[in-house]
């Protein structure tokens, strides 16, 4: 589900028209922490990693928003509180030059 949710386009069309530099960063890399309970719930949202860019940032904690429930964690995954911590990162590349 996580790649469905994920639509980066507005938040980097928001970047490219407001920003009136002429060498644009490479790559935008944002690192996104979750926890998941047992039943597959979303416990908690946190961005770890940010990329610079709020609304690449936002939109990235949109989408694992939306991606949830999720399925229920192995239990080989459960931490010590009994949840499971994750971590993704979204990247998105900048092939205009």
């Amino acid at each position: 589900k996580l790649g469905i949710a994920w639509n980066p386009e507005s938040a980097m069309r928001q970047y490219f028209m407001g920003n009136q530099r002429i060498i644009f960063p490479n790559t935008f890399i944002v690192g996104v922490g979750f926890t998941v309970l047992p039943d597959g719930r979303l416990d908690e949202v946190y961005v770890i990693r940010p990329s610079g860019f709020r609304s690449y940032d936002d939109e990235a904690v949109r989408a694992i928003k939306a991606s949830a429930p999720f399925s229920s964690p192995p239990e080989a995954l459960y931490n010590e509180d009994g949840v499971t911590r994750l971590y993704w990162e979204f990247i998105a590349v900048n092939m205009v030059h």
